[in-house]
């Protein structure tokens, strides 16, 4: 993630970027925060199939037993056995090159079989889940809003830049009407003000609108004179203590849908079970962050209490209720982390809407993962049997050179030993 970024930043590798595709191995991804999983787990992103990306595992897997020898070895002793040894394991991989094929297409049935079953459950088409999934992933992937000194200020004046906007554009709707209403009014004047005015009335009702939304995050009145809030240190605190609130909202969000394959899994290999434990592992790994993030949230109500008792705060002010700690990860529906109280969550929307049915309904979202592992399964099908394909073009290819060899050389013990061939290994 990091790599790429950097590539789009600083244009490294810009001759190759239209031909490479990032994302993060599958037993380290859920090191990552949540966002970054949804776009670079190779479960998500088209193209890797089944592939868990540890190739270098599995190389570092098959040398393991030279690193003894290889500490005590000179230089260019080293370098040969190391190299004699990548020759062997490239020469014993190519022979298992069909029990390795026969290997990762049984679980592949396995799993197709799984999704198939999860989606039908689901009830939802396919269309309207590739809709929902494009929807989470800009959702929960845009960033976040953060503290700074200033930003009670930065508010206070977008809300006066907004007002006079709306007076502006209020003094234009009037004109308009005017010479509309006017008869002694020219003609092509009559029709320009007729072809601006809709635009115009859509312009100031946007406007105000959206003035709405941001006297109601600061919790002032269109009566009030606003201007008298710049320098409120009541009202910095609040901005900033509802930027905190909503990382904390979106990183317990994120944690629970990283926890979900933990809570949802019923799987007994091994290798699932080792995964799980690494993906439980990296998430309650950056618990304490969360936490800390929930302990300043709880220091910025306090100040705000202070300057409430102090008289310091917009009038009828109220401070929102403090979030327990050590009961932030269970999400309960009561929970203060989900109440709005004294911080006016409602500057996106005047009228709260239904939640997205991605993060509401159990259904969709089984019927996403489905959808997603569907996806990876008919990319692996396809990369097998492409691997199948030249595999045996490879062993036809083979057979080709030893019948020719056999039909025209005259070596007796040369033929002794071609002779010796099972007949049917083509077949």
């Amino acid at each position: 993630c990091h790599l790429e970024r950097s590539c789009l930043k600083w244009g490294l590798l810009e001759a190759h970027m239209d031909n490479l595709v990032f994302a993060i191995l599958v037993f380290h991804a859920f090191g990552h925060q949540w966002p970054c999983q949804i776009i670079y787990h190779p479960r998500k992103c088209e193209g890797f199939g089944l592939s868990d990306g540890e190739g270098v595992e599995h190389l570092w897997h098959g040398i393991q037993h030279l690193i003894a020898y290889t500490r005590i070895a000179g230089y260019h002793l080293r370098i040969y056995t190391l190299d004699a040894q990548f020759h062997f394991v490239n020469s014993e991989n190519l022979l298992k090159m069909g029990t390795w094929v026969q290997r990762k297409y049984k679980p592949l049935c396995a799993k197709r079989a799984e999704n198939v079953k999860e989606l039908a459950e689901s009830g939802k088409p396919l269309s309207f889940l590739r809709e929902q999934w494009r929807d989470p992933v800009q959702t929960q992937t845009r960033p976040l809003p953060s503290q700074s000194k200033n930003k009670g200020k930065v508010v206070v004046e977008e809300c006066m830049c907004l007002r006079r906007s709306q007076k502006a554009l209020d003094k234009r709707v009037k004109l308009l009407q005017d010479i509309i209403a006017n008869p002694a009014a020219a003609d092509y004047e009559v029709t320009s003000a007729e072809v601006d005015l809709p635009r115009v009335l859509e312009d100031y009702k946007t406007t105000m609108n959206k003035l709405r939304r941001k006297e109601n995050a600061l919790g002032a009145t269109e009566k009030k004179q606003i201007h008298h809030l710049v320098n409120s240190s009541y009202v910095n605190k609040a901005m900033n203590a509802r930027a905190l609130k909503t990382r904390l909202c979106e990183r317990v969000r994120s944690r629970k849908f990283e926890m979900d394959r933990v809570e949802r899994s019923c799987r007994k290999q091994r290798s699932e079970q080792q995964l799980n434990q690494h993906t439980e592992d990296s998430v309650k790994r950056r618990d304490p962050g969360i936490q800390q993030l929930a302990q300043k949230y709880n220091k910025l109500v306090k100040e705000m209490n202070d300057l409430i008792v102090l008289r310091r705060a917009p009038r009828n002010a109220i401070a929102p209720p403090r979030i327990e700690v050590s009961d932030l990860f269970k999400l309960d529906i009561a929970d203060e982390l989900w109440q709005d109280i004294g911080l006016n969550f409602d500057e996106v929307d005047v009228v709260p809407r239904a939640p997205p049915p991605w993060l509401a309904d159990e259904k969709v979202r089984q019927g996403i993962r489905a959808m997603l592992e569907l996806d990876r399964c008919d990319e692996e099908e396809e990369r097998l049997a492409v691997e199948r394909k030249a595999m045996q073009s490879w062993l036809k290819e083979e057979w080709n050179v030893v019948r020719y060899t056999i039909d025209k050389t005259g070596m007796q013990y040369f033929l002794y030993y071609l002779d010796g061939l099972p007949t049917d290994c083509i077949e």
